[in-house]
């Protein structure tokens, strides 16, 4: 296995605006052709993971821990590090898109199917898929770079909704000054599924006080409403930023560890095993 990072400013020289430095981290399995040397090199599908933070910083048990665990259960893993607060919309959708577009582009050196990279995303890095989706073929997106869909979304306690006061603070930093009216309308990305949105994975807890569990279920009835493949799980207990729900995860690892929510790993390799015929 490789483990490397690369620096996506120096790939896609659009996103070094102001000194930004995005970074994927790559978690690469090799094959070897041991039996037929004529056979084309196996692939394995893909997880790009996008942690949280508030567009403020990362969420520290996001990336690694997610991304391993994947890797474990056969997906090759990239982790996103998008540029946080002093930058905004459209900086972060640009890194998504470059993201995106490098996997595709060297997804035979990488050993990944292009037609199955799912990509999964934790509050504000759950806001940021849901944006991607609807913001992809923007004017401020489609002058740089062309917007390549995801093949799934999986979203752990996501931002979806600009208009819930709670939230309104994240997407704010995301669009980098106070929201008029017609700006919640167009980052909030329950308002906005559509031709680009994939196939959905939502997990939440009830007791969240991070961000609240009517932001998913609002975004899984439009997703339902649109026609899109949509699984919704909410968990009756555990507080925000659970990431895995493990004791390599959880702040408290002495304490609880809301062990009914570790399984939202499983089912989301039950819910991709069916959408990519694993």
């Amino acid at each position: 296995m490789k483990i490397y990072e690369v620096h996506l400013a120096e790939e896609y020289p659009f996103l070094a605006k102001d000194g930004a430095d995005p970074r994927l981290v790559c978690f690469v399995q090799d094959y070897e052709r041991v039996r037929d040397v004529t056979a084309s090199p196996m692939t394995r599908p893909a997880v790009l993971v996008v942690p949280g933070g508030g567009y403020t910083h990362y969420g520290p048990m996001e990336g690694d821990p997610v991304a391993l665990e994947f890797l474990n259960r056969g997906f090759q893993a990239f982790i996103l590090y998008y540029s946080v607060k002093p930058y905004h919309f459209p900086q972060q959708t640009l890194e998504m898109a470059s993201a995106m577009d490098y996997l595709h582009k060297n997804a035979d050196s990488l050993h990944i199917d292009k037609q199955k990279i799912a990509q999964i995303g934790f509050s504000a890095g759950g806001h940021m898929l849901a944006s991607y989706a609807a913001l992809l073929d923007s004017p401020e997106v489609a002058a740089h770079i062309r917007g390549i869909p995801a093949n799934a979304a999986i979203l752990g306690y996501p931002v979806v909704d600009a208009g819930d006061s709670c939230q309104r603070s994240c997407t704010e930093l995301f669009v980098g000054h106070p929201l008029t009216d017609e700006e919640i309308e167009r980052f909030s990305p329950s308002l906005h599924v559509g031709p680009n949105t994939p196939p959905t994975f939502i997990w939440h807890t009830a007791t969240d006080q991070g961000v609240s569990f009517m932001n998913s279920i609002k975004y899984a009835c439009a997703l339902i409403s649109a026609g899109i493949k949509t699984e919704l799980h909410i968990y009756p207990e555990g507080p925000h930023a659970l990431s895995t729900a493990t004791r390599q995860t959880v702040k408290d690892p002495h304490g609880n560890i809301a062990v009914a929510v570790s399984s939202w790993v499983g089912l989301v390799m039950r819910f991709l095993s069916q959408l990519f015929d694993l």
